[in-house]
């Protein structure tokens, strides 16, 4: 699986673990922009920048480690 898909597919598991229904309650949660976040998850963005990720994973109270802990990174490929 490649990295972008992994990516979404993880933060679609933790709104989903949250209760987290509408992007822009993560997007405020995180300080990020929304057009950002929905560019990247319908798929026009490939990347996400690191610290973007990190502000995300502040909005879900976890750490990097913990969200690339996940086992659709077990077998990811560069993009």
């Amino acid at each position: 699986m490649q990295l972008s898909v992994a990516t979404r597919k993880r933060i679609l598991e933790l709104m989903q673990e949250h209760n987290i229904k509408r992007p822009y309650d993560l997007t405020r949660a995180a300080g990020i922009s929304l057009p950002t976040f929905s560019d990247f998850m319908k798929g026009d963005t490939k990347h996400l920048r690191s610290d973007t990720v990190l502000h995300i994973c502040e909005a879900f109270n976890i750490t990097l480690a913990e969200f690339y802990s996940s086992n659709l990174f077990d077998d990811v490929m560069a993009e």
